[in-house]
């Protein structure tokens, strides 16, 4: 599905969720996000089913920037033990997830703002992905909210980590970076976008 037919369904979904319970099973994170901006406190769980036993576990899933930001603090503590694995520095894996955390915190923003103004998702996530660099979208959300002021804390980020997050995913790190402060600031931007009330001017 495109992401216009993604938002259709989920609309639908939304519709029926108004006067009984729905149960969807997809594949498709793309409908996570735009059921989200519906019905943010929607449950979500994840569906494994162990290949030996074939028993089926789940386990409650959180927001996808959640998931990226949790890996990078394991990621992190891993690095201190014999159990990294990884070939990448562990500066650069670390500032790539905080990136893709903040995108996608981004993404589901301008969902959420769409859906809550009445306005078209797929012009909207258009009009973001016309953006190439995570410095422009951020100014595109910001201007959705009304400015800095609305966003303060992703704006704090954006100064004092953002640098530091591009270069990280383009293997360029000072060796000496707080990883876990620019996770935290990380997890504050996608959080203030998350709790941001889109319907304010």
């Amino acid at each position: 599905l495109d992401d216009t037919r993604v938002d259709l369904l989920a609309r639908e979904l939304a519709r029926l969720a108004e006067t009984r319970q729905v149960i969807a099973l997809t594949h498709d994170p793309r409908l996570e996000e735009h059921l989200r901006a519906r019905h943010p406190d929607m449950s979500v769980v994840e569906l494994q089913r162990d290949a030996v036993t074939r028993t089926v576990s789940w386990t409650t899933h959180t927001l996808p920037w959640q998931s990226l930001l949790t890996d990078a603090r394991e990621i992190r503590k891993l690095a201190t033990s014999t159990e990294w694995s990884y070939s990448e520095d562990l500066h650069s894996v670390v500032a790539g997830l905080c990136r893709a955390a903040v995108d996608g915190a981004l993404r589901q923003a301008v969902i959420s703002c769409a859906v809550t103004r009445g306005e078209d998702v797929t012009a909207s996530l258009s009009d973001l992905g016309s953006w190439h660099t995570t410095r422009e979208r951020i100014a595109h959300a910001t201007a959705l909210a009304g400015g800095e002021d609305r966003l303060p804390v992703l704006d704090r980020s954006r100064r004092g980590h953002l640098t530091f997050w591009n270069k990280g995913a383009h293997g360029q790190l000072p060796p000496d970076a707080d990883l876990e402060s620019t996770i935290a600031a990380a997890e504050a931007a996608c959080q203030e976008l998350a709790d941001h009330d889109w319907t304010r001017l």
